[in-house]
């Protein structure tokens, strides 16, 4: 497979996992017809006057013909802050299909699961669909917008109604790569109850990309949410920074 990251070695922060995900980031962006993907995996082990232990794991698959780009993404992270207490733990499995109409308006639908113990999320299952617009297009720089129409199900830790929402999952990309050696990926999203817009999210992302040599690259990214109705317990803004250092071929 292309592009196939077989190890992030150097975790440097995880103060929380991510609620809304990022899809913009994980795109493998190929002029030709097939499959692709990556595999990340880290682990964390820290021992002074606290005892943390993390472990990561990252798939992600592609397979894109002239029409179709079919994209599937497996995430799954469990962190031991104390040798005493039992692991937290958070994943994703996301399934997105992109039917181009044009060479600019692509047809976006997706299917998401989603467990994460410290935002008391028992699971979450979103299916949605809707438009993709390419408004640049240039091969050092792409800006994309999208208004999705979302259906949210969600069960919170201790909490026995089960939530049905329905959202609007709209979100602003862009991607700057200037040269073969750096690239930055920034998307926010804007996810608001059609029946009530004060009841929101909003994600920011940021994704970056600096290879060290034509094989090793270092990946930063950082992620903010700002959630106006979390639910009972958790704050309303969290943040969640990594590091990583990967070997592509």
């Amino acid at each position: 497979m292309k592009n196939l990251t077989l190890i992030t070695l150097l975790v440097l922060s995880c103060t929380s996992f991510a609620q809304v995900i990022n899809i913009e980031d994980k795109r493998i962006k190929t002029d030709t017809i097939g499959w692709a993907g990556s595999a990340e995996a880290a682990v964390y082990l820290n021992k002074n006057n606290d005892f943390v232990l993390s472990f990561n794991t990252d798939i992600h698959i592609q397979y894109k013909n002239k029409k179709s780009l079919f994209l599937l993404l497996t995430d799954i992270a469990s962190v031991q802050v104390n040798e005493t207490q039992s692991f937290v733990n958070s994943g994703f499995q996301h399934f997105r299909y992109n039917y181009k109409i044009t060479d600019r308006f692509v047809w976006e639908a997706f299917v998401q699961g989603q467990y994460n113990e410290p935002l008391a999320i028992d699971y979450r299952i979103l299916v949605g669909t809707g438009p993709r617009y390419k408004i640049i297009g240039a091969d050092k720089f792409r800006l994309y917008a999208a208004a999705l129409y979302m259906n949210e199900n969600e069960q919170n830790t201790g909490v026995e109604m089960v939530q049905n929402n329905h959202r609007l999952s709209s979100y602003v990309s862009f991607t700057l790569s200037p040269n073969d050696k750096f690239s930055l990926v920034s998307t926010t999203y804007f996810q608001p109850l059609f029946t009530d817009f004060s009841d929101r999210r909003i994600s920011t992302s940021l994704d970056l990309k600096s290879y060290l040599t034509k094989k090793l690259y270092l990946d930063l990214n950082y992620n903010f949410l700002d959630d106006s109705k979390p639910a009972e317990g958790v704050v309303n803004t969290i943040y969640e920074m990594t590091a990583g250092i990967g070997l592509e071929f």
